[in-house]
């Protein structure tokens, strides 16, 4: 056993290990049970950060953590469970030539979910751009 767990053990302290683990524990019985509210497709991540009373940028976290653990597929819009790599490749021309508003009110997406769908084309093609030049 560690120094640091002996002297917790000694004083009725907690090691940070098990105060780590708890806190993982109690954030993921959280994401778990508002895990319907999270991967909602209808509402935007404005609004369910709003709801949960937390940020968007938490909500974007938890919502990959949860898809990961729960091995779910991403949702667009309110579209039914999709390859994501595939409908933006789908979506090339859509993607680079609209306007924002444009996509928003064709494909019912968030700001944060187009700017995801251009990023992973870009990367997308910086891939495909580097396995060209290999070859």
């Amino acid at each position: 056993m560690g120094k640091v767990y002996l002297v917790c053990a000694d004083s009725n302290l907690t090691a940070m290990s098990e105060d780590s683990l708890k806190s993982e524990n109690e954030t993921w019985q959280w994401r778990l049970q508002y895990r319907d509210t999270i991967l909602n497709s209808k509402m935007s991540i404005e609004q369910i950060a709003q709801q949960l009373n937390t940020t968007i940028e938490e909500i974007c976290n938890t919502r990959k953590a949860v898809r990961c653990r729960l091995n779910t597929k991403e949702m667009i819009g309110i579209v039914r469970e999709i390859n994501m790599e595939k409908w933006v490749l789908e979506h090339t021309f859509e993607l680079t030539n609209l306007k924002m508003s444009k996509l928003q009110e064709r494909y019912q997406l968030s700001n944060t979910q187009i700017r995801y769908c251009r990023m992973l084309l870009k990367k997308l093609k910086q891939k495909e751009t580097q396995s060209v030049a290999l070859i």
